[in-house]
């Protein structure tokens, strides 16, 4: 006779004896395999040695830390614990990705190993297996694992706190709560608004015991020492925060501008950068300080900008409240939604080169959230130690939805999902035989509700995997391959015809080609798609500019100059547009500007002192 564990009880042994080494091992082997081999797909594609968005700025960080650097004199804007880790890495080897990949691949495996015990010991031995094998195969996990991202070691220290939780659950006491908290911390480090699970589990801390009694001092020391290993865990970023800047920031200092990003009139609940075409981590820093302070009027703090983005956000949360319900509704939506929503590199684009992920992909989060729904009505004799569970979920995801909305963000549910998934799933067949008809039909309801959600048609995959080819080709540019870029920038055309970046990049591939026609036939093209395109009216003017119609070219540059009125580039164009024309004193106001917003252009000083000292009898 199998012995039931009573939560709050000392008993070091997991349900059903534990999956045993065998069973990890194949769990681990069959992850490890899986990655491997999409690792080697990728390697052999286009887009091989491409590192796109955050994955550039995490390439650069990291070399920063390999020579011995890495701090920086200003408070970290991006959570650091991944770009040091990577760092480490680049100081160990050479041929730098390949051996990313490798690695990634087996922290990766790694974390299916920690779901599969996590889940044998919360629910049981059977859900262990499926929990470690529907992690392993998880297509979503496979793609940002191989990429340079932080996602793998957001879905390790997740993976990794609830086997500690399990354990905790089994045997309570302050030093497992401990390593809860630690490992929190750890994921705080790499995923800042994960600090909003802590309460949750302090909160389930205390209330483990039940109602047979009161939290008493054991419970107390325990939530005491979750607080302080997850302080712990966090202090270097914070004091390094404190040092650079003079104020508290505990991990990074960029709540205020993804606030915004996520909510205001315009927003439509996933990424978009504060300026236009400039999403890199490199210009987002810079841009929300240099809006900050234009519109205040002065130099401000990290902190002040930071405040600054977070006032517009809840401005706009409070002075039209229904837009901003619809707008969280439909970041509600993507965020439960079975299409995983890119920010730089799309699954599906990547799945055309790997056959681990075209295989793997029919598993996505459409099926494992409406299993993960069963489990709340399957596994009701667990409810007091899975309620942690369904606490973090509910937490984690309304600070996803609070921001905006990527596969990235999401991606630290998907452990918690895949565990109550298979909760669920092997649950079925007992609460069939023994539910009530009333709870079989709330039990449907509820399923087939969180079903519908996550099928809900909000996000056009073919221009998600433009996106996705445009960065590539951005990427390509960068790296001087303009005919490799040339080809993915018509591959974005393909996907998404009315692509106003892609019209863009290859109008200025012609330009620089030499072809001004077709040029001017790309920039025509992306202003018939939006007329309020500021680098189309921009490389528009450029050309009249090397055709000399200064007036057209004045009238393109002024048009730039009302889209974004914070660019001195529009008023120095204009500034040579005026020399051209006869007009000095036009040009020297247009100099005056640029001085204005850029103090520090030295082209536009120098330029502006030819011309006074010209004017002088």
């Amino acid at each position: 006779m199998t012995r039931t564990p009573v939560a709050g009880r000392p008993d070091p042994e997991p349900r059903g004896g534990g999956l045993g080494a065998a069973w990890l091992g194949a769990v681990f082997g069959l992850a490890l395999a899986l990655r491997l081999g999409h690792a080697w797909a990728v390697a052999r594609s286009p887009f091989a040695s491409l590192l796109v968005g955050d994955a550039a700025g995490y390439d650069r960080w990291a070399h920063e830390v390999a020579a011995g650097g890495g701090f920086g004199v200003e408070p970290f804007y991006q959570a650091p614990l991944y770009p040091f880790f990577l760092g480490a890495l680049y100081a160990l080897v050479s041929d730098a990705l390949p051996a990313v990949r490798a690695v990634h691949s087996a922290i990766g495996a790694l974390s299916c190993v920690l779901v599969a015990a996590a889940a044998c010991r919360f629910v049981g031995r059977n859900a262990g297996v499926l929990a470690g094998l529907g992690t392993a195969v998880y297509a979503p996990l496979i793609h940002l694992e191989g990429l340079v991202q932080k996602s793998v070691l957001d879905v390790f220290f997740v993976s990794l706190t609830l086997l500690l939780l399990a354990r905790y659950a089994r045997a309570p006491g302050p030093a497992r709560a401990a390593g809860v908290g630690f490992a929190c911390g750890c994921l705080a480090l790499t995923r800042e608004n994960a600090l909003v699970v802590a309460p949750v589990i302090a909160g389930w801390m205390l209330l483990l015991p039940g109602r047979s009694r009161r939290p008493g001092a054991r419970e107390l020391r325990s939530v005491s020492m979750l607080a302080l290993a997850l302080l712990a865990a966090i202090a270097p970023a914070t004091l390094h925060n404190a040092w650079a800047s003079g104020e508290l920031h505990l991990v990074t200092s960029q709540l205020g501008p993804n606030l915004y990003i996520g909510n205001h009139p315009e927003a439509d609940g996933r990424y978009r950068p504060l300026v236009p075409y400039r999403g890199s981590v490199s210009f987002e820093r810079d841009d929300a300080r240099r809006l900050a302070e234009r519109a205040e009027g002065r130099s401000l703090t990290p902190g002040e900008v930071s405040r600054y983005w977070t006032e517009r956000a809840l401005a706009f949360a409070l002075e039209q409240p229904e837009d901003w319900m619809r707008l969280t509704a439909r970041k509600l939506g993507l965020a439960a939604n079975a299409v995983e929503v890119a920010d730089g590199e799309d699954q599906y684009t990547f799945a055309d080169a790997s056959p681990v992920l075209a295989a793997t992909g029919w598993l996505d989060f459409g099926v494992i959230a409406p299993l993960a729904t069963v489990a709340a009505f399957a596994c009701r004799r667990r409810r007091r130690e899975l309620s942690v569970l369904y606490g973090i979920l509910g937490a984690y995801l309304l600070s996803v939805v609070a921001f905006h909305v990527s596969a990235r963000y999401r991606l630290p549910l998907v452990p918690v999902v895949i565990l109550l998934a298979a909760g669920g799933f092997v649950g079925l067949p007992e609460l069939w035989r023994t539910a009530s008809r009333r709870r079989l039909a709330a039990c449907a309801a509820a399923t087939l509700s969180v079903a519908g959600l996550c099928r809900l048609p909000l996000v056009d995959v073919p221009r998600m995997r433009a996106v996705t080819h445009l960065n590539h080709g951005r990427a390509l540019q960068d790296l001087g391959d303009l005919s490799a870029a040339r080809a993915a920038y018509r591959q974005a055309l393909d996907r998404d015809p009315e692509g106003v970046a892609a019209h863009v990049n290859l109008g200025l591939l012609d330009l620089a080609d030499g072809r001004g026609d077709d040029a001017e036939s790309h920039m025509q093209a992306a202003l018939a798609v939006d007329p309020d395109s500021f680098e189309a009216h921009y490389n528009l003017a450029a050309i009249r500019v090397r055709e000399e119609r200064w007036d057209e070219a004045r009238l393109h540059f002024l048009r730039c100059t009302e889209l974004r009125p914070e660019s001195p580039d529009p008023h120095y164009a204009l500034a040579i547009v005026a020399i051209a024309a006869g007009d000095p004193p036009a040009a020297r106001r247009r100099l005056a500007k640029v001085l204005e917003l850029a103090p520090s252009h030295e082209r536009a000083r120098r330029l502006l002192g030819e011309l006074e000292a010209l004017a002088r009898p």
